[in-house]
Order: C-alpha cells, then structure tokens, then sequence
C-alpha cells in the first residue's frame, strides 16, 4: 500500500512536470535544437519564433484543460458524466457560490477595477507603441499567465486533494514552475552565472506571485481575478519596463 501510494505521488508530480515543461520548455528545445535566436525577451524574438514561444503555454493550458475536463474529482476518468466534467473545468473560474459575498460593495468596487485596468493599461500600451513590441508582450503575458493559474492551481491542487490543501500545494509548485522558468531562460541565454542562486530567485519570485494569486482567489472567491493581478503586475507593469 505504501509502494502505491509514492507511484500515485510520483504519478502527479510526473503530471505537473510535464505541463510544466511543455509551458517553459517547448519554445527553448527549438531554439536549441534549431539554432535559433538566443534571446529570452518576447518582444526581442521574430514574429515566427515568438510563434513556438506562445506555443508552448498554449499547448500547456490546451493540455492541462483537458485533463480536468475529464477527470474531474478523484482522477478517474469520467467522460460519461459531462455535467460533472463541466463543473470541474468552470471551478477554476467560479470558486464560490455565495452570492453575499459578490454582492458586497468594496468587493464589487475592486472586482470591477480588476477588469477595467488591465484593459485600460493594454490599450495605453498599445498607444505608447511600438505596436509590434506591445503586442508580442500582452499576448505572451497572457497566455503565460493563464498557464500558469491553470497548471498549478488547476492540476496540481486538483491532484493533490484540492481544497485549501491542494491550494497550499499548489503555491509550492508555482513556485517551482518560476525556478523552472528562470533556469530554462538562463540556459538558452547562456547566461548561467549561478544555478543555485537562479534557482532560489525564482524560487522566492514564484512563491509571492504564487501566494498573491492564492490571496486572490480566496478573497474573492473567484479563480480569474489571480489571473487578472499576475497579467497586470508581471507583463503590463514590469514586462514594460
């Protein structure tokens, strides 16, 4: 029972690992398996590389979208009930059913900006131009985000009991994922001045991203409001500057 319990762990690591590297390693094995550009910045890629470097969050997101579509509660497959399967994709979008809490006034308020700013900040940076180098940067950042809200507290809090448990893990393993991320940069950039010191930045950077999209989540209620905060703060604010 023991041995079966570690390969079901090994199991969902494994899961959380390979959506992991199809978002952050995809782009990274063309380029070096196809002498591509060694630059890390979206903005600084050509359009056709730029094209396998949204490719993989996309593919990831499409992936990882699928599995809670079809195993949506105790990781068994259940195709055959596509009401559960529904529900279990919209809960990462709708965490709460209290309407008490949607209804209050500060909420609605800060709700409503979380909409608004990251609306008025894309167009404000598209005005500010260059268009081609804004562009490459807002649909990177957003998809990059969403890859990683639905990866870690998707997936892995899916796999690992869901709940607050499952979201606790889950800042753990986006936290991972940034550490990841920073080292896989750092490769293709031949810029590996420390791997322990890459490692503990994205670390460190990945856990408070992680922790405020948890924050989000169950301030709110809701899974996209995470979303809204990382695209807003990670590639609105800081990708400009």
């Amino acid at each position: 029972m023991q041995l079966g319990n570690r390969f079901g762990y090994l199991r969902r690591v494994y899961r959380w690992f390979t959506l992991t590297l199809v978002q952050q390693g995809f782009w990274a094995l063309f380029i070096l398996l196809g002498d591509g550009p060694r630059v890390t910045e979206p903005a600084a890629l050509p359009w056709d590389w730029w094209g396998f470097r949204v490719a993989g969050p996309v593919l990831a997101t499409m992936m990882a979208c699928a599995y809670l579509w079809l195993r949506p509660a105790d990781g068994e497959w259940s195709a055959s009930s596509f009401e559960t399967a529904r529900a279990s994709l919209r809960s990462l979008f709708r965490m709460s059913s209290d309407p008490a809490k949607s209804l209050h006034p500060l909420k609605a308020q800060v709700m409503f900006a979380l909409v608004v700013l990251p609306v008025m900040v894309t167009v404000a940076r598209l005005i500010q131009g260059p268009i081609d180098t804004a562009v490459k940067i807002i649909i990177f950042g957003a998809v990059e985000a969403l890859a990683f809200q639905v990866i870690n507290f998707g997936v892995a809090a899916r796999s690992f009991g869901g709940g607050k448990q499952g979201e606790q893990i889950a800042v753990g393993f986006f936290a991972a994922s940034w550490a990841i991320r920073d080292l896989i940069l750092a490769i293709v950039s031949d810029n590996l001045p420390s791997i322990p010191f890459i490692l503990i930045s994205g670390l460190v950077v990945g856990g408070l991203v992680g922790l405020l999209s948890l924050g989000m989540r169950r301030w709110s209620g809701l899974a996209w409001p995470a979303w809204s905060v990382q695209f807003l703060i990670v590639t609105l604010i800081i990708g400009f500057t």
